[in-house]
């Protein structure tokens, strides 16, 4: 019996261990079969939300989930890099839920475009990410109150399955993309996997930027033209 109830304990360890190991891997880990391929140009679509200049030569996607500990980390290096490069790079945050590990990441995602429907996602966003993991429903509300946005209208809003369906687009479109993990990351269309120190950012950015000049001198382009031009016309479709 007492052999029975080691066996009944060993297996249940294991069990918990893989659980978070797959947890780790969606969350901020390692690679998978199915990720993108970061040497290759992808035609992302400006999805989410954005800050920064519409014609900065830099474009900067994450892919990003409410209850993902490594995008709360993330957000903070963010923000520095935004401050860096104050005319050169344009940042979108879309939503990623991971769903299948984090039950509350989807409900995060439909309030904080609430949000941005009264003009105030990124400071939705920093709330969120300051008081994460705490987003039960209780602190999606006192988040809403704290920026004093029109309590009824954002709760008009969650209520509309048209938010949740757009939430979800994002989702479904980053992962035909071959993006598996949060925080994710395209940069003019190159990927990037799991969470990036301000210096590796910085290299990164500063390589699209010296592509990016190059291009608009050898093509002729207009800095405003450049994501369309060259991302969207010259990328890799989903799935490709």
């Amino acid at each position: 019996m007492r052999s029975h109830r080691k066996t009944l304990m060993l297996g249940l360890r294991v069990a918990l261990l893989v659980a978070l190991l797959a947890a780790a891997a969606a969350c901020g880990g390692g690679a998978s079969p199915a990720a993108a391929d970061p040497a290759a140009l992808y035609a992302v679509p400006l999805l989410g939300r954005d800050q920064g200049p519409a014609d900065a030569l830099v474009t900067v996607i994450e892919a990003g989930d409410f209850q993902c500990p490594y995008c709360k980390s993330q957000a903070a290096v963010l923000h520095q890099l935004a401050a860096d490069y104050p005319t050169d790079l344009r940042l979108f945050f879309a939503h990623l839920p991971l769903v299948e590990i984090h039950q509350r990441a989807l409900p995060a995602a439909v309030a904080a475009e609430c949000a941005a429907a009264q003009g105030q996602f990124w400071a939705y966003h920093d709330a969120l990410y300051a008081e994460a993991p705490a987003l039960d429903d209780a602190a999606l509300v006192r988040h809403a109150t704290a920026l004093g946005l029109d309590l009824e209208a954002w709760r008009a809003c969650r209520d509309d399955a048209a938010t949740r369906r757009a939430v979800l687009e994002q989702r479904e479109r980053l992962l035909a993309f071959g993006v598996n993990g949060t925080p994710s990351f395209f940069i003019n269309g190159r990927f990037a996997r799991g969470g990036q120190s301000l210096a590796t950012l910085h290299t990164l950015v500063d390589q699209a930027l010296v592509r990016a000049r190059a291009t608009l001198a050898s093509d002729g382009l207009e800095a405003s033209e450049f994501y369309q031009r060259v991302v969207l016309d010259q990328g890799r479709a989903p799935g490709s």
